[in-house]
């Protein structure tokens, strides 16, 4: 093969990367939303009854962060967080008591119904219950019918921080596959792209410095 074929070869080569790492960086730098959701836990166990809940929460460049509250008489709203990739959030919530809830189920900005499974692990007994969930949204969230609300935030996202930012830096370098080299190039670099979109929405900092946002 002639020295300019090869050229030629590798240039395409690296066009192609370039535009899979610009396409998959892209949406996920750009687009936060929230969003409210209501319904029920569905034990998988029929003589455990149905547990209603709501939750609300912001996706951001960070993660997902939010509140939980179950629908019985003195409950409070609990935190409640967690990642979205690729059309899937994976959240965490301490109900208290010794008992956390895990939520895993497909979600986006456009999404009218948030359904998945979820588990509720209880360390004091070390009882397990798993099933599956099925929530619609409600109007509590900012996707309202009102065209002139912004739903889908651009510059600066609510609740980020430097730590948040490296934090889901960090799960996001773990969640990264490994042993394939451009597969691994491609997570790394969106990675990085995440964490300097994270950085820069967060805005200057006390102390901070333009090298800092590298």
């Amino acid at each position: 093969m002639s020295d300019t074929k090869i050229r030629r070869t590798a240039t395409r080569a690296g066009a192609q990367l370039f535009l899979s790492l610009l396409f998959s960086i892209a949406p996920q730098i750009v687009f936060a939303y929230k969003a409210a959701f209501e319904g029920s836990l569905i034990s998988n166990s029929p003589s455990d009854p149905p547990m209603a809940i709501v939750i609300s929460f912001e996706s951001n460049i960070a993660g997902v962060y939010g509140n939980i509250r179950m629908r019985v008489a003195g409950a409070t709203e609990k935190p409640l967080t967690g990642v979205e990739v690729q059309g899937t959030c994976d959240l965490l919530s301490d109900l208290g008591g010794s008992r956390t809830l895990k939520m895993k189920g497909s979600c986006s900005s456009t999404a009218r119904v948030f359904e998945g499974s979820y588990s509720i692990t209880s360390v004091s007994n070390y009882k397990r219950q798993s099933g599956m969930f099925r929530l619609k949204k409600t109007n509590g969230d900012s996707n309202g019918s009102d065209p002139g609300q912004e739903d889908t935030v651009t510059h600066r996202f609510s609740g980020l921080t430097p730590a948040r930012c490296t934090n889901a830096n960090i799960a996001c370098l773990i969640g990264c596959p490994r042993g394939e080299y451009n597969s691994e190039l491609l997570c790394a670099n969106r990675c990085r792209a995440k964490l300097n979109a994270c950085r820069q929405s967060i805005g200057p900092t006390e102390g901070s410095t333009p090298s800092d946002k590298q």
